[in-house]
């Protein structure tokens, strides 16, 4: 039923099927799954983070906790509330079997800011695992820059992975109804916390797509007429700009990973197919030439190649092309349809969208073995966007009847849902690296 409605209706239906629906609200995140063996770890609470509105602690637990990959202690468990190494005793939380603890300082400073230094412990001998740490900033709102920060360092510290808690998520928000909706794109930090509007429209809005700088946003945006436009969000300014706006369909926007490209999908020219356009001087260039519908480009990590959706073979199926065209060769042949890809920061593999039977899975395939697994079990999963450690990925599912974020490592190891108050939450797309 699938692959017959994306023949006869073409990529806009397709792409509809995803159209972001969510509504902004405080969220909560539930581990549904965790590593077999996760790190033991006791984050006390900081000395004088007492009056600020963010409990760093609190939050660097909640981190480490979502990743799947530590089990943070239970402060009604502490036998005690160390902040300097000197009064660790760390006999007692050996006998809690933790393996490392965390210990920190927090100071107002005289011009209102606030700054913060951690210390990490290797419990089982005793010594520091890194030098302090301190962060500083100017008021109580970006606390939680602090903890995010102080939690990369210590998912790096322990698993040898940049820890991506300082990243943060866009996705599509859907409100009202008939002639009243409204669609926001919101930008929050990774875990769903300090949600902002950063643009507002009386038209759908789709497939948002970050920059490699993060400074910007290329998406969807639909006309009072119906037509589909691509346009650019300046996140520093607020500034927006069309950048593609062809007769037809445009859609899918993919910034190449040296932002210097645009990879997009338009029908000017008849049917549904992926085009390059040139940041700097806005010259396109065809990568397909086809009757069949091309849609969803995804560059690979070093630029080189770009992966796209096509319906060519019969069913929509993941194809691969050099960014600079030539010979397209077909990725995926099991099931009846894979689509909406990314490919994994290290370039080995590539997420997607893979049905059979009906039901929606996110699937991992490895690009040199080609061998394929299934991350997710539920009956709905699609709009899968990768972590820029390529550790984990955030992708929209369906809980009781509504729409949700969720996450899932690549191994397939690691769950968590976070279930939203209000509204379905749909289109996630996961941030690069930002800059401090």
């Amino acid at each position: 039923m699938l692959s017959t409605m994306f023949k006869k209706t073409g990529c806009i239906l397709f792409l509809m099927l995803v159209l972001a629906s969510v509504a902004s609200a405080t969220v909560t995140i539930r581990i549904t799954q965790g590593v077999d063996s996760p790190v033991r770890i006791a984050v006390v609470p900081f000395l004088g983070n007492t009056s600020a509105s963010t409990d760093l602690a609190g939050v660097i637990s909640n981190n480490l906790s979502l990743s799947g990959r530590f089990h943070p202690l239970s402060t009604n468990r502490f036998p005690g509330m160390p902040s300097s190494q000197q009064s660790i005793l760390f006999r007692d939380w050996r006998l809690l079997q933790q393996e490392f603890i965390v210990i920190g300082r927090m100071e107002r400073l005289n011009n209102g800011g606030y700054r913060a230094t951690m210390e990490l412990y290797d419990v089982f001998t005793g010594q520091a695992a890194m030098s302090p740490v301190s962060r500083q900033v100017d008021s109580a709102d970006q606390l939680r820059d602090i903890a995010h920060a102080f939690s990369d360092v210590i998912y790096q510290q322990i698993t040898g992975t940049r820890g991506m808690f300082s990243t943060q998520l866009a996705y599509v928000v859907k409100e009202g109804a008939s002639a009243n909706e409204e669609y926001r794109i919101e930008v929050a930090d990774w875990d769903g916390a300090r949600a902002r509007v950063v643009y507002r429209s009386e038209q759908p809005i789709l497939s948002p797509s970050w920059s490699a700088d993060g400074r910007r946003l290329a998406f969807v945006n639909f006309d009072s007429q119906g037509l589909s436009l691509i346009r650019e969000l300046n996140l520093t300014n607020g500034q927006v700009r069309e950048l593609v706006n062809f007769p037809g369909i445009n859609t899918g926007p993919a910034f190449s990973p040296d932002g210097r490209e645009l990879a997009f999908v338009s029908s000017h020219e008849g049917s549904a197919n992926i085009y390059v356009m040139n940041l700097s001087n806005n010259r396109v260039r065809a990568l397909t030439n086809h009757s069949a519908i091309d849609t969803e480009p995804a560059w690979t990590a070093d630029g080189r190649n770009i992966i796209f959706t096509s319906d060519r073979g019969g069913t929509p199926q993941l194809y691969m092309v050099a960014s600079n065209g030539g010979q397209i060769q077909r990725l995926t042949f099991t099931g009846n349809f894979n689509a909406r890809s990314q490919v994994s920061s290290d370039g080995r593999y590539v997420i997607f969208v893979h049905v059979n039977n009906g039901n929606f899975n996110i699937a991992a395939m490895d690009l040199q073995t080609r061998d394929m697994r299934i991350l997710t079990r539920a009956d709905f999963d699609e709009s899968p966007s990768l972590a820029p450690n390529g550790s984990m990925l955030v992708y929209s599912t369906r809980q009781q009847g509504t729409g949700a974020l969720a996450w899932v490592s690549v191994d397939g190891l690691v769950r968590s849902n976070m279930p939203s108050i209000r509204g379905d939450v749909r289109e996630p797309a996961w941030s690069p690296f930002l800059s401090p």
